[in-house]
């Protein structure tokens, strides 16, 4: 009987040697097996159903383990009382009156569906949780790239700066050079407006270098050359 008042029937079965420094001792109490057998079971029966009175009938399924290994305890200590040793120990099944096992399987039935919704809740939960971290990832990579596409653009622009800048100083550098050896030998320099005119007759000059030259002629033509491509010509 167990803790709760509910009997049962135990399936055990178990795995022992006799001492062989007490056979003597055994064969005293038991002069053949099958009465050796019997003391066996009887000292055995007597400490299982003690430990399975400390225990309620649902323990027999949901506290197994724990209780197979009282039962080995129990066996060892019961045995070796009786000059043999117990060494393994299997609990197979047990049986109890049938409504209360139509209970158990129920209520078994039961926890095993709480633990399923519990389950199917967990996952749920964790799938939303993966959801926020890949939402959150995802604007983390928008972010990352809006910075580096900002940073591209400031590079490409900040080269693009530099590049007109080294273009403007490397130009006002060839005008200070052109400048200085127009300069005369009494120290006087043209003038910004000079300067103009001069870089626009070297332009016209270019133009104008396989001009030919008419000359005797009784009148003056309407013109002598065409047009330089460079002058702009007033309407």
């Amino acid at each position: 009987r167990t803790q709760d008042k509910m009997s049962m029937v135990l399936e055990i079965s178990v795995q022992y040697t006799r001492k062989k420094d007490e056979l003597v001792t055994l064969f005293r109490r038991a002069m053949n097996s099958e009465l050796q057998e019997n003391l066996f079971i009887t000292e055995l029966r007597a400490e299982l159903i003690k430990v399975m009175g400390r225990h309620v009938s649902e323990h027999a399924w949901v506290q197994r383990d724990q209780l197979i290994k009282e039962f080995l305890v129990a066996c060892k200590e019961s045995l070796a009382s009786v000059h043999a040793t117990c060494f393994d120990l299997q609990f197979y099944r047990s049986e109890g009156p049938k409504t209360y096992e139509d209970e158990l399987v129920n209520t078994q039935v039961q926890k095993q569906k709480e633990n399923l919704e519990k389950a199917k809740k967990d996952a749920r939960e964790v799938r939303q949780t993966t959801e926020v971290l890949l939402e959150y990832t995802r604007a983390n990579i928008s972010i990352y790239e809006i910075a580096q596409n900002a940073m591209r653009y400031q590079i490409e622009a900040s080269t693009r700066t530099q590049a007109d800048a080294n273009k403007i100083n490397a130009e006002a550098n060839a005008t200070k050079l052109v400048m200085q050896k127009l300069e005369l030998t009494n120290g006087v320099k043209m003038t910004g407006p000079q300067f103009t005119a001069y870089q626009e007759a070297l332009m016209l000059g270019s133009d104008l270098a396989d001009t030919n030259l008419f000359f005797g002629l009784e009148k003056s033509p309407s013109y002598l050359v065409a047009p330089s491509r460079r002058l702009k010509v007033a309407p």
